[in-house]
């Protein structure tokens, strides 16, 4: 059974909803005699420390990401050091989305084929998290930088374990923005 407690480390400074409607930033957390906490400003400016179990995370589904975020997310990969590095206007990007197993495969939630200067692939993110690429013929590839890649993910608060699904956190996507 998933914990939010196990998470949160991963998604420290992303938004936090409280009950009564109450948005704030996750800014820290800690175990209080055998009861976790969390520090947030939720209901005020002020940080105060309240019950985790008064509280979700507030993540994007990786069905969220864009196509800027793709370009950077790529980006990401590109090995340290490299003389030339492409610009993000130097990418031609397509980007797919699950669409329940008609085109793409039903475990990917967001994906791209692009290429750039003289390389075309493609990118796919499964609904685990997990993220894989693709050469120009198909065949399945190595990234460079897994680290900056999950890194820049959780940076964007995607949700790459599931925690929309499992009730530890609420879709970004169908929160009305002045709530």
């Amino acid at each position: 059974m998933k914990e939010l407690k196990d998470y949160l480390p991963f998604y420290v400074g992303c938004q936090i909803w409280e009950e009564g409607n109450n948005k704030g930033e996750l800014l820290g957390f800690v175990n209080f005699g055998g009861i976790w906490n969390i520090h947030t400003n939720c209901s005020s400016n002020d940080p105060y420390w309240s019950n985790i179990s008064l509280h979700k995370l507030i993540l994007r589904p990786l069905s969220d990401m864009t196509d800027d975020e793709m370009i950077e997310l790529i980006q990401h990969t590109t090995p340290e050091g490299t003389i030339v590095m492409p610009y993000p206007q130097d990418y031609d990007l397509a980007m797919f989305y699950n669409d329940g197993g008609n085109m793409v495969d039903t475990d990917v939630a967001v994906g791209c084929n692009y290429s750039c200067m003289c390389y075309e692939g493609q990118l796919a993110i499964r609904k685990c998290g997990s993220v894989h690429f693709f050469d120009e013929a198909g065949n399945p590839i190595n990234a460079c930088n897994m680290p900056k890649i999950y890194t820049y993910l959780l940076s964007k608060h995607f949700d790459l374990f599931g925690l929309v699904e499992a009730g530890l956190a609420i879709d970004k996507t169908t929160i009305i923005q002045n709530a």
